[in-house]
């Protein structure tokens, strides 16, 4: 049995929220219970109206909310695939994503060569329409990593993420984040375990979205990039790219082979793409314990800028599969 605690306070004398999660390892059951003190309340002499404060998404609150996730996630030590720490992770993500969302994450087993067993956690989708863009981030790291920035940033990038578009939910896009498992290699077995299991339910149930992108190492150096996998259809990240740069963003194109998550989704047709930094002197080693704040804001208001670019009076689908959901 595992037991988790989270809790988020945004502004002084706004909501705060204490919330203690139990979960059985290995299974999809999650039981909780949640204490909420809200804001001061508004009562007329027939009804009352409570009213709970917008997040507070100043650089300082923000940092705060993605400093607590790091810290959760960090927690237990190195998650290696398939180990309890690795769970532990997944187990938080859940609870977190759950606590926003007001539904359960769904946490899909992702077996392993080596016998063990891995998992994915897909928070409820937020918006609507008839496309849906999966956003997602591996949850482990390598033997021996911390995983601060690889991919630490990444997860908790995509709680925040999640936090904003609950209050704000896209028209006509739906959006699903993903905590993928099992995404480092494992000895000579290969990797990404978690992204190709979950392509691989989402071909057997006709259900590919209509985009992916993947958010993998963004919290530690200059170099802000935005990759393709070199094998597939390089329209998608193109426009991605010119997207970014029209907002601001000193941003570079690449092409590159089997580095993160949007692989899978990419081989099967999905248009995808990899948000990434390159420079981290502690990439795969002991060191890798921390983020650093400018890079990771950046990185987050980058996803922002893509999720609001695929809005669909933004944006235009050329080329893709316009049956995708």
């Amino acid at each position: 049995m595992v037991l988790l605690a989270a809790g988020c306070s945004d502004s002084p004398g706004g909501a705060t929220a204490a919330t203690t999660v139990a979960f059985t390892t290995g299974t999809t059951t999650t039981t909780s219970t949640t204490t909420t003190t809200l804001a001061p309340t508004t009562t007329t002499s027939t009804t009352t109206t409570t009213t709970i404060p917008r997040l507070d998404r100043s650089d300082g609150a923000t940092v705060g909310r993605l400093r607590a996730d790091l810290a959760a996630l960090l927690a237990n030590g190195p998650r290696k695939s398939g180990t309890p720490a690795e769970a532990a992770a997944a187990e938080y993500f859940a609870a977190v994503a759950a606590e926003i969302t007001g539904s359960a994450a769904e946490l899909q087993p992702v077996p392993l060569p080596n016998g063990a067993v891995s998992q994915n956690v897909w928070a409820s989708p937020v918006g609507g329409g008839d496309r849906l863009l999966v956003l997602g981030a591996h949850l482990d790291s390598v033997d021996g990593a911390p995983g601060g920035n690889d991919n630490g940033s990444g997860s908790v990038i995509l709680l925040e993420i999640l936090r904003r578009l609950v209050e704000d939910p896209p028209d006509g896009l739906r959006v699903v984040v993903v905590g993928f498992g099992a995404e480092e290699r494992i000895g000579d077995s290969g990797h990404h375990f978690g992204s190709r299991h979950a392509v691989d339910e989402l071909v057997a149930a006709d259900a590919l979205p209509a985009f992916m992108i993947s958010v993998d190492m963004v919290g530690v150096g200059n170099d802000l990039h935005v990759i393709d996998f070199r094998d597939a259809d390089p329209a998608f990240a193109d426009e991605l790219w010119e997207a970014a740069v029209a907002a601001g963003f000193e941003v570079d194109r690449r092409s590159r082979g089997e580095i993160s998550d949007h692989v899978a989704f990419a081989r099967a047709g999905v248009p995808a793409a990899h948000i990434w930094r390159s420079e981290d002197p502690e990439y795969h080693t002991p060191g890798d314990d921390d983020f650093e704040d400018a890079a990771v804001l950046e990185s987050l208001a980058l996803v922002e800028v893509l999720i609001d670019h695929l809005i669909p009076e933004q944006h235009e689908l050329e080329g893709g599969d316009q049956d995708h959901i």
